[in-house]
């Protein structure tokens, strides 16, 4: 085989050089025969020349020599193509072994091209890859909204992503190289960044870790990191690469659901959970402490008179003096007109001293907006251990105090003794009994009479709630004030209601009497009492005009709106109404323009000085009058004396009822005093 350059290349094909250089020169085996030819034909003449002994001779020799040298040529010949043929016989069996071998080194070559081809696609195909994913990371670390901070075991920052600018505030090329830790990390973490790397390097990961940062402004902010330890890098150093979420929003979140959670939302002041969560504390470590509860007196009437907005800047003026003269002790409240105070300080002393300081602070007339207003506090007081030693008695303790001194009238103070604590168990008592008789019936409802002053008839009765317990009469005026405090008062009128209803059934037909029957504040205002009067009406079909409710000065000024509405649902139903008590509390004439009363009662106070006081005759006398010229009728209570109803009757009073005439009765001795029809045997008089 030949080369390029037309050379022999006996390095494709070994053994092949020799053959192709015996087949390359053909004039060799020419030449040959040609010199065999030439020494044959001179030499065989000769030969002949020197045999032939004629003609005749000499022809059969040449004739023999020619075939001879044909047949000798023949044989040459024959053996040398035999030689050569087997030679190029061998040479074509090489030549085909070879390109057999060729063939199949072509295909290997061929093969190898296509796995080359094939591994050089794939290899292009992962590389196309790597890029697209690098440049998809390179995107997610500058384009990520969390914060990728990476630096060295110096702390010095390598690399920060596109997050981290806006958060901090520094530019990227401002703060790279810098100490992280001293221009980011807050004073009091800096001790922390040590043991952090240690364990960094350790473990190779680090675990959630929240750290108070600054922004160049100097704001706070609040990162959670999560951090991986890289050995090797593409700044040639080990380095540290930090993953930062923003958790500055999330706190303040957090800290207005703790306020909502631990603080009054009104005042701020810290509230229940925190105040018993404290307590709590103090008891565990048997640390003496006093408990103060102070109450406002009468602030449903700052809210009634002035509205709820008022209420609030009331309570948070009294918060914000309270705060400012108790620095150092803990103030609580929630949601109401009453805060605690806790403090360390428990001598008699300190209690005093204690005491006097919230005085101190209500001392001056507060000005709430339009508002004038100087403000009370009833305070009630428990010690630590002396009086419990657990939170629900402590509490239960001043909640018993705080009563007290709320039953004492405005501006009291009360710190609990065992005998208060005996007097609740009094209550707890009464109470049940209470419930007990509005169960099973136990009240009486005496009736006293009422008098036409002019002709000494029987104009009716008033209802009057008896009660004895354990066979001991209880004081009707005790009752009452229990019954209103423990919200009792409503359900006894209503049970009043009914029996004197049913007492009114019970009447001759036809009678005109009038039965009087009177109503609490509470129950005037309850907002329960028109419809239960409707149901009444409907199972115990009476006639409304002979029924009066008797309404004091004080359920007016109660809840003023409600008590306007009641009674005019009242006047609806066809109900009369009595003004209980007149001139002894809040009188005020627009009561009697603007309500539709039908009756005045004389207080007993005024008729007991109608004859010894010349001011009390005037008075009494000025009521008189002035329910005449309203077209209101004048009820004197309490008469006892001849000579008071002597006095009323010149003074031109309209109706009267004392024990001068006759005490309340049972039910079934007013009913008979009816049917008699009699005036009283005791003359007015005389």
């Amino acid at each position: 085989m030949k080369t390029k350059t037309g050379k022999n290349d006996s390095t494709d094909i070994p053994g092949m050089d020799i053959a192709w250089s015996r087949y390359e020169n053909p004039w060799r085996i020419v030449g040959v025969y040609l010199v065999a030819g030439i020494l044959w034909i001179l030499f065989s003449d000769h030969l002949i020349n020197l045999l032939a002994v004629d003609h005749a001779v000499y022809m059969r020799f040449q004739s023999a020599k020619g075939g001879i040298f044909v047949a000798l040529t023949a044989f040459l010949l024959y053996i040398q193509v035999k030689k050569d043929y087997a030679r190029i016989a061998g040479l074509s069996r090489t030549v085909f072994s070879v390109n057999r071998e060729l063939t199949a080194y072509a295909e290997d070559i061929r093969s190898k091209d296509l796995e080359l081809q094939k591994k050089n696609a794939s290899l292009n195909q992962t590389l196309d890859a790597l890029t697209a994913q690098n440049q998809f990371i390179q995107e997610v670390y500058r384009n990520s909204n969390t914060i990728i901070m990476i630096w060295n075991e110096t702390g010095a920052i390598r690399d920060v992503n596109d997050a981290f600018q806006p958060l901090f505030g520094y530019p990227r090329d401002e703060i790279l190289g810098a100490k992280w830790a001293d221009l980011l990390l807050a004073d009091d973490e800096k001790e922390t960044l040590a043991e952090r790397l240690r364990r960094l390097q350790a473990e190779g990961v680090g675990g959630h870790l929240e750290n108070r940062m600054r922004h160049k402004s100097g704001e706070v902010l609040h990162i959670l990191w999560n951090e991986t330890f890289m050995r090797q890098s593409l700044w040639g150093e080990p380095v540290i690469v930090s993953f930062g979420i923003d958790l500055t929003s999330e706190k303040a979140k957090e800290k207005q659901i703790r306020n909502l959670a631990y603080r009054d939302p009104l005042t701020g002041l810290q509230n229940r959970i925190v105040f018993e969560d404290q307590i709590q504390t103090m008891l565990d470590t048997a640390t003496p402490f006093a408990v103060y509860a102070l109450d406002i007196d009468n602030f449903r009437t700052v809210n009634d008179l002035f509205g709820h907005r008022t209420g609030d800047l009331f309570l948070n003026e009294m918060a914000r003096r309270l705060t400012a003269h108790f620095i150092f002790s803990a103030l609580y409240t929630w949601g109401g007109d009453t805060f605690f105070l806790l403090d360390p300080h428990i001598g008699k002393a300190d209690l005093d001293r204690t005491v006097a300081t919230v005085f101190d602070a209500l001392e001056s007339t507060w000005e709430i907006g339009d508002l004038a207003y100087k403000p009370s506090l009833c305070i009630g007081i428990a010690v630590y251990p002396r009086d419990g030693s657990t939170l629900d008695e402590l509490l239960q303790s001043l909640d018993i105090a705080l009563n007290k001194a709320k039953s004492r009238g405005k501006g009291s103070v009360s710190r609990f003794e065992q005998t208060l604590l005996q007097e609740v168990f009094s209550r707890n008592q009464l109470e049940r009994s209470i419930e007990d008789a509005l169960e099973k019936d136990g009240f009486l409802l005496h009736y006293q009479p009422i008098y036409a002053m002019p002709d000494k008839k029987l104009h009716g009765f008033e209802a009057l709630l008896r009660w004895s317990l354990q066979g001991i009469p209880f004081q009707t005026g005790e009752l009452i004030s229990f019954a209103e405090e423990t919200q009792h008062i409503i359900d006894i009128d209503f049970w009043v209601i009914r029996h004197a209803f049913g007492f009114l059934q019970r009447l001759p037909a036809g009678s005109p009497l009038l039965l009087s029957i009177n109503l609490s504040a509470k129950t005037v205002v309850s907002g329960r009492l028109l419809p239960f009067l409707e149901t009444c009406l409907a199972a115990m079909p009476v006639k409304p005009g002979s029924v009066q409710f008797e309404i004091t000065e004080h359920s007016l000024i109660y809840d003023s709106q409600i008590s306007r509405a009641t009674m005019k649902g009242l006047k609806e139903l066809g109900f009369l109404i009595a003004l209980d008590d007149f001139g002894t509390q809040y009188s005020s004439l627009n009561y009697l323009v603007d309500m539709p009363f039908d009756t005045l009662k004389i207080d007993k106070s005024y008729v007991d000085k109608v004859l010894d006081h010349k001011r009390g005759e005037i008075i009494v006398a000025m009521i008189i009058n002035l329910g005449k010229q309203l077209d209101i009728a004048s009820v004197a209570e309490g008469i006892e004396q001849p000579d008071q109803w002597d006095k009323l009757l010149e003074l031109g009073c309209d109706l009267g009822q004392g024990y001068l005439l006759d005490r309340p009765m049972p039910e079934e001795e007013a009913l008979s005093l009816l049917v008699n029809r009699t005036a009283p045997e005791t003359k007015p008089g005389g």
